[in-house]
Order: structure tokens, then C-alpha cells, then sequence
């Protein structure tokens, strides 16, 4: 291949090239919610340490979550029993759409099972369910929509 002058004549500058490359993909760029946020019940917003039952009252209906870790490796577990938590209390957040990746769980009770509560979850996505019982079992009775995406 040839990199000299002709070339670079006829090709844009590197950062028209990067605008011009990402342009298509300025509507699909997720933007913080945050600032857009009202002051809410449990305290202002400009906390960035907040408890997990602080944390899952930010979680409204119909939202979708995404839960990290692989197997029982890196699973935020804390969270994870204070989203049931809540839900078992207040009925809320219902409907909800879980994205994963490796089936954060251990087989039993722990990680991904916490959600496995009918009506706290619409839609699941998933790669693994393997380590998940209890989320697998509400699949396979049709409790919840679901899909299956290679890791």
C-alpha cells in the first residue's frame, strides 16, 4: 500500500475523519440521566457513594438493568438483595429487562436468583443460565421473555 503525499491529499484530516466516522453513531451514544434527575426522597444526587438500598430506588419501572460478574466472580450481590428486597416490600420496580453476560450465580440462591420473583422481570437477556436455577426456571414456565446471546 502507498502512504505518501497523493494519498494523504486525498483523505481528510484525523479528526474530520473521527467526526465523520461517528457521526452515524451521535444518536446511539447513551447520555447520563443524571444531571436531568430531580432531588429525590432519599437525598441529593451529587452523592456518588450511596447504600444499595439507596441505590435500587433509582431503578423505576420498566427500566432495564445489566448485572456484571462471571459465575460467583464479581457479582454485586448487595445490590442484587436489596433490588428483591424492595420489590418483595413495595411491589417496585416491576417489569424490568436484565442484560447478562455469564450467569453471575452459584447455582442455588446467590446472584441472578435474587430476581427470580414473578413480576419483577419482563425480559431477560442472556448468555449463560447455567448458573441461575432459579431465573431459568421462571424461562422455562414462560414467566418471562426471553433470549439467549452467545458470551
Amino acid at each position: 500500500f502507498f502512504f505518501g503525499p497523493a494519498l494523504r491529499a486525498t483523505t481528510r484530516s484525523g479528526s474530520a475523519m473521527r467526526r465523520c466516522m461517528l457521526r452515524p453513531f451521535a444518536g446511539l451514544v447513551a447520555r447520563a440521566p443524571f444531571p436531568l434527575l430531580p432531588a429525590r426522597r432519599h437525598g441529593s444526587d451529587r452523592h456518588k457513594v450511596l447504600t444499595a438500598e439507596d441505590a435500587v430506588h433509582l431503578i423505576e419501572d420498566g427500566a432495564t438493568i445489566t448485572v456484571g460478574g462471571f459465575v460467583a466472580q464479581g457479582c454485586p450481590e448487595h445490590l442484587l438483595q436489596a433490588l428483591a428486597r424492595r420489590f418483595k416490600e413495595t411491589g417496585s420496580p416491576k417489569g424490568l429487562t436484565l442484560v447478562f453476560g455469564g450467569g453471575p450465580g452459584d447455582s442455588a440462591v446467590r446472584g441472578l436468583n435474587h430476581l427470580a420473583l414473578p413480576g419483577l422481570l419482563r425480559r431477560t437477556i442472556g448468555a449463560h443460565y447455567g448458573q441461575t436455577p432459579r431465573l431459568a426456571e421462571l424461562v422455562r414456565e414462560n414467566a418471562v421473555e426471553a433470549y439467549n446471546l452467545p458470551l
